[in-house]
């Protein structure tokens, strides 16, 4: 899964948030176990797992094995990690990703990166997970363990926004607004709409509005924040595409 190692990229990419990313590779057993160990916010684990455990350049580290587990959350992307991933939450973890069955380089580099950029724009893991899923028909094969509520940092939009855009004629778009809920806004939040044309307000989570907008609004649309945006079956992010994108 050698095009997941740029995963990276993906985290830390807001400005008004200070991270400190640290990638390794070829990991010892012992120098996993350190890491499992140490005060961790989010361990994204890109490799292989079997019943024996996670393998590591020297042999294999079994999680069952371990005596003190401080990472926060994780991704165990690789094969059949859900054994694995439940004995992390078992010894200390709080929310992890893990894998059912066997699953393709391909598909676990797709849902990685995904789920990777949504977790950095502050969707929960349950509902970054329910998205990245829907990129791949493998996507089915993860599931949550733990708190899927649980966050690695706050939405800057205040909440969890997911558009589906359309094409009315070559020079109007129609966008339909789905509202998720996270820790911080639950059941009952009030939504407003940075629209001129919507001057309703909206009570989340759900399907909250549907409107049309031309080009040049559209543009202007999608550079008040970074979410994501998913057209003709592909998921985009504003602030990184424009209307003459997508075409």
């Amino acid at each position: 899964m050698r095009e997941e190692e740029t995963v990276g990229d993906l985290y830390g990419f807001r400005d008004m948030l200070d991270y400190d990313v640290e990638i390794a590779y070829d990991l010892t057993t012992d120098q996993l176990r350190e890491q499992f160990a140490a005060s961790i916010d989010f361990l994204h684990y890109i490799g292989h797992v079997d019943h024996q455990g996670i393998h590591c350049v020297d042999g294999v580290l079994d999680a069952r094995s371990l005596s003190t587990v401080n990472v926060r959350t994780f991704l165990l992307n690789a094969c059949r990690s859900y054994e694995q991933g439940a004995a992390l939450v078992e010894k200390g973890s709080h929310t992890g990703v893990v894998t059912l069955s066997e699953v393709s380089n391909q598909a676990a580099t797709k849902v990685g990166r995904t789920l990777a950029r949504f977790l950095n724009a502050g969707y929960p893991f349950g509902i970054s997970l329910s998205i990245a899923r829907q990129q791949t028909l493998a996507g089915h094969q993860y599931i949550t363990i733990g708190d899927g509520r649980t966050i690695l940092c706050q939405s800057s939009a205040g909440g969890c926004p997911y558009h589906r855009l359309g094409l009315v004629d070559e020079e109007t778009f129609h966008i339909t607004l789905e509202w998720y809920i996270d820790f911080h806004f639950g059941i009952g939040s009030n939504i407003g709409l940075n629209v001129e044309s919507v001057t309703k307000q909206y009570l989340g989570p759900g399907t909250i509005e549907s409107f049309e907008l031309t080009a040049e609004e559209l543009d202007r649309y999608l550079e008040l924040d970074q979410s994501p945006i998913e057209y003709d079956g592909d998921l985009y992010w504003s602030g990184e595409i424009t209307a003459a994108d997508l075409d």
